[in-house]
Order: structure tokens, then sequence, then C-alpha cells
């Protein structure tokens, strides 16, 4: 990276860092093409920046990462009953990130983190049950 054509990029990545943002976050507040975490603690190491011995940057990310755990946690915590139609008569759908091992992991609605899974029993060490495994594994992709 060519830090001569991004004028005051590298002196707010040092006081960036010196308010004790790891390279990570330091790399996605500047939105730089090019700058990469790598790069950042490479010209921090040759500049002669070191963090104190005992230092955790877990208290300043935590922030950082907070609102993606907050996503994450609604997602799981959700309560909410699908209201998909089920393609399977032993199909009872469960949010994709908690279904149990041995259930259908064959998605019935929902997006992203909300998706909904058929949850009826998968044979064995199958990821679909009985029903949906056949489905999958037709040339088709249906029944016939």
């Amino acid at each position: 990276m060519n830090w001569e054509k991004h004028p005051g990029v590298w002196e707010k990545a040092v006081e960036l860092w010196k308010s004790g943002l790891n390279a990570t976050n330091i790399v996605r507040e500047l939105k730089i093409e090019g700058l990469t975490r790598s790069i950042l603690n490479a010209r921090l190491w040759r500049q002669g920046y070191r963090r104190p011995k005992g230092y955790s940057h877990s208290e300043i990310n935590a922030k950082a990462m907070s609102k993606r755990r907050a996503a994450l946690q609604a997602a799981q915590s959700s309560s909410a009953e699908p209201n998909y139609p089920t393609t399977v008569p032993a199909s009872r759908p469960v949010l994709f990130l908690k279904r149990e091992a041995g259930e259908c992991r064959w998605i019935v609605g929902g997006e992203g983190i909300h998706s909904f899974c058929c949850g009826a029993p998968a044979p064995g060490r199958r990821s679909y049950c009985e029903d949906h495994h056949r489905i999958a594994h037709t040339s088709s992709g249906t029944e016939t």
C-alpha cells in the first residue's frame, strides 16, 4: 500500500491505535482499498508501536462487536412460531440456529439467521428427513 497516496490516513490509523482499537477495526474504520490488517500491523511494528504487556482489546473491541452479537442473540432467543406450510407430514419447523442433531435441515422459510428448517427426524447421520432426502437426491429436484 502506498501511504503517500492517502494523506492523513497514517496519522488517523495511529490515533485509532492509540485509542485502543485493534488493526482489524482500524482497517474497517478507515475503509481504504488495499489496506489490510497485516499491512497495518507491519507498519505499526516497523514504526515501533507496541502494546504494553498484558494489554487487552476486549473492552474496546466489545463495543465494535456489540451490534453483531445483539443481532445473533435476538435471532437465537426468538420465540416466534413459523407460519410456513410444511411439505412433510412429520415436519415441525424449528429455527435453523436452534435445531438439534438428528433433525432435518431442509429450509422451509425465513431469511438468513431467521430461517426455519423442517425439523422432522433425520435417520442416521443424514442432514435431511426421508422425504427431503429423496427430493434432494433426484435429478430434477422434485419427487417423481
